[in-house]
């Protein structure tokens, strides 16, 4: 099956002038990096939709602007709250290429929100700010194009109560267009 995933060439970059759909799957864990501490196993569903936009500026030309809506199911090991919880979010975000001959990298940098099922050891709202970085690798062939990725997401109140260690989820990052 994964074979299947990486078969599209390292083909150059082609132009983003169209918007496009993208389906996404992911997964991973919670990890114990700036207060975080319930080590959450996480993986979810997206659909985004990607538009070029000239205002974001790169080495390369103009960068796309990308709006995500998610599901996340995750299980927690820390206290009694939030053991499994399940969670809608969406993201908005800048999606800059770097293309070249053998490879296409990609960088994703955005905030978003999400609204959980319940609270957890390390978040004391269901409502949460949620940051994120990702960036990967673009694999093209024709009009389709498969990303694979790293992302890490900051779940985070914003201090809205004292429960705010926060959450640091790095996960890994499948999309394909359709």
């Amino acid at each position: 099956m994964f074979g299947a995933v990486l078969a599209p060439s390292l083909a150059p970059a082609q132009a983003y002038t169209k918007p496009t759909l993208y389906f996404s799957v992911f997964g991973g864990k919670t990890t114990r990096v700036f207060g975080s501490e319930d080590i959450r196993t996480d993986y979810g569903v997206g659909i985004a939709w990607q538009k070029p936009e000239p205002h974001f500026k790169w080495r390369y030309g103009p960068a796309q602007l990308v709006w995500e809506g998610y599901y996340e199911h995750s299980n927690g090991d820390l206290g009694t709250r939030g053991k499994v919880t399940d969670a809608l979010g969406a993201i908005w975000y800048a999606r800059f290429r770097f293309p070249s001959r053998s490879i296409n990298l990609f960088l994703d940098v955005g905030w978003g929100a999400q609204l959980a099922s319940s609270e957890s050891f390390d978040l004391g709202t269901r409502l949460n700010s949620s940051p994120m970085l990702d960036f990967g690798v673009s694999l093209r062939q024709g009009g389709h194009e498969t990303m694979l990725g790293l992302r890490w997401l900051h779940l985070s109140n914003a201090n809205l109560n004292k429960d705010n260690r926060g959450q640091n989820q790095v996960l890994f990052y499948l999309a394909f267009n359709f």
